[in-house]
């Protein structure tokens, strides 16, 4: 069999696995793989420097090797109260676990872990089921928290729709990370971030962040694809871990260039149907807002907002509500951080005459409605 012919059975192979959709999830038993023991070890630096038992969540626990592996160590096993949550309960012989279906989320306390890892699980969402998770792991961490980030830049078996991302392309989502993305054995980037609670943000913009990232991904991809015999771009597929067979990596860059314009379909489908339901949403948080600002005397955060109204609304639903209000100008929250620096920020005047027509006006109106006859009466 000569080369071409190679090339041709390894893009076979590809597009069947594509075709198939068999989502690849880690077994039980495999917990000596270096991803497991990075994510122990932060476990185990955590237990030493808190000198306590600690809370675990694995976030979308797949098989619940970590659990196996936690289970193993002679050492972490008596320290840790572990929770496994996933879209579906695993079935392992084990069944004495706790567990949380993704959905029910919201019915956990807020700050109630000290860990949340995500491993080979971010690379099988939509734009806005990432922004959703990030979201749930900001409020269920602990003040001193961290949260552990961990994928495969290169997914071994192809997954339809699926859209791995670097490590420089993730850590636009934050702050600050400490970044331990390695390459394992068989030469598969892999992605290791350690995050800090307080460098987790409340995104207003998550989402189009997200968006961004994908669509220079979608891009690029498509051109190198489009230029894959040019020297330059061969040299740019080895820093990502592919060139060694470019009829497979021409392949692999057509099909994620796809995959990421699926998503970005897909989250714009989403956005104009939410636009239709923002209603209850919007008079929800303006009355938080007013009752912050008349008994607390100050404005609300961002933050609090998300507390105190998740259990209501979908993540989604709040996100695109607060990216509203405070774009057209009527509405006007500190988006800063407390550890970024303390500003002091005042609602415009049009807050004040969207209190006088009372807050029934959005529902009487509608909510484009109710914001522009605000802006007209203070014009």
């Amino acid at each position: 069999m000569n080369y071409t012919e190679k090339n041709i059975k390894e893009v076979i192979r590809y597009i069947t696995e594509l075709h198939n959709n068999e989502i690849d999830v880690a077994p039980f038993d495999l917990i000596k793989d270096s991803q497991i023991q990075l994510v122990l070890n932060e476990i185990e630096c955590k237990i030493k420097m808190m000198n306590c038992k600690i809370d675990v969540l694995d976030y979308g626990a797949g098989n619940l090797r970590l659990l196996n592996a936690i289970e193993q160590s002679s050492f972490i096993k008596s320290k840790v109260e572990y929770m496994a949550t996933d879209i579906v309960r695993p079935v392992v012989d084990n069944n004495l676990f706790n567990y949380t279906d993704v959905s029910n989320l919201h019915n956990i306390h807020i700050k109630s872990f000290d860990i949340i890892v995500l491993m080979n699980v971010l690379h099988e969402l939509e734009i806005l089921e990432i922004a959703d998770s990030i979201e749930n792991i900001r409020r269920l961490l602990k003040d001193d928290g961290v949260f552990l980030l961990v994928d495969m830049s290169i997914l071994p078996k192809a997954e339809n729709k699926s859209l791995p991302f670097y490590s420089y392309e993730l850590k636009k989502l934050f702050y600050k990370v400490d970044d331990f993305s390695y390459k394992s054995k068989r030469g598969i980037p892999i992605v290791a971030l350690k995050i800090l609670k307080k460098d987790i943000p409340v995104f207003i913009e998550e989402t189009r962040i997200l968006e961004n990232i994908i669509s220079i991904k979608r891009d690029y991809y498509c051109s190198m694809a489009c230029l894959i015999n040019y020297k330059k771009v061969e040299e740019k597929l080895v820093d990502m871990s592919l060139g060694f067979n470019s009829i497979h990596d021409f392949t692999y860059l057509m099909f994620i260039s796809g995959f990421a314009n699926y998503k970005i379909v897909r989250f714009n489908e989403i956005i104009n149907k939410i636009k239709f339901e923002l209603c209850s949403t919007s008079i929800e948080i303006v009355k938080l807002f007013f009752d912050t600002y008349h008994n607390e005397k100050r404005i609300i955060t961002v933050n609090d907002i998300f507390d105190q109204v998740h259990y209501k609304f979908d993540y989604l639903n709040i996100t695109y509500a607060l990216n509203e209000l405070t774009a057209i100008g009527s509405f006007f929250f500190p988006l800063k951080e407390d550890h970024i620096g303390e500003s002091e920020l005042i609602a415009s005047e049009h807050l004040d005459l969207l209190e006088d027509y009372g807050v029934n006006i959005i529902n009487d109106l509608g909510f484009y409605q109710a914001l522009r006859k605000c802006t007209e009466y203070y014009r």
